[in-house]
């Protein structure tokens, strides 16, 4: 009888969940543990998949198929259907939206980026909007209250930023238009991306979360373990 590939199994499981769909460990023992040898397995293999996780952090992972979040010590995931490790760290994130400002404004002059370019990121909420409509007619209690057996309101938040989804798009369109970004036929690309992009105009990348449940979500994403240790929700 061959070896279970363990890692393989998770990966495909967290996948083929719909995105954002609150698990627990037990729930993955349910669906995937023959014995219970293969528990240790599972847990390991998780751990190597999701964000939030050390072990995850330090491995050659470049897909996370999960977002753990820690309450109380006891540990609940978000699935994921595989996005890149570069995108979802928002200290990464913030990195690198610096330095495409920074390469925009060498073309196009600081001011204009600064005033014109930070205008639209505002305005851009409209295109993600018809999503988080949809998510709030979907969902008005905190997703993982809901899990955890309580109700508690909610509000609409991107699993990865519409700031770092508009500044990357921008900088995609911009290479493609050199020098003309602010021409209609850039600007229509623009907007088109944006709305092709699933983590910013797909209800299924958008989650209801109450404020506390958001803050411990910002600060698994953020790197900052220690933050989330603290808040005991």
């Amino acid at each position: 009888m061959s070896k279970r590939n363990m890692r393989e199994e998770v990966r495909c499981w967290l996948s083929s969940q719909a995105p954002l769909t609150v698990l627990s460990l037990g729930k993955l023992y349910g669906r995937l543990a023959q014995t219970d040898k293969e528990k240790d397995a599972i847990r390991a293999a998780l751990y190597g998949l999701s964000v939030g996780n050390k072990v995850a952090k330090t491995a050659k992972t470049m897909l996370y198929y999960a977002i753990k979040i820690e309450i109380n010590r006891n540990e609940y995931y978000f699935s994921l259907p595989g996005i890149l490790k570069k995108n979802i760290i928002e200290d990464n994130a913030e990195l690198r939206i610096k330095n495409i400002k920074n390469e925009l404004s060498k073309k196009y002059g600081k001011e204009v980026v600064d005033y014109w370019v930070t205008e639209a990121q505002y305005r851009s909420v409209g295109i993600a909007q018809p999503a988080m409509k949809r998510v709030k007619e979907r969902d008005t209690m905190c997703k993982l209250c809901k899990f955890l057996g309580f109700d508690k309101k909610g509000r609409a938040h991107h699993i990865i930023s519409r700031r770092y989804t508009f500044w990357t798009t921008l900088e995609s369109v911009e290479s493609k238009y050199s020098n003309r970004l602010f021409s209609d036929e850039s600007t229509r690309e623009f907007i088109k991306q944006l709305k092709l992009n699933k983590c910013h105009s797909d209800e299924n990348y958008i989650i209801m979360l109450c404020e506390e449940h958001d803050q411990l979500l910002k600060a698994t994403l953020q790197d900052k373990v220690s933050t989330q240790e603290k808040l005991h929700l």
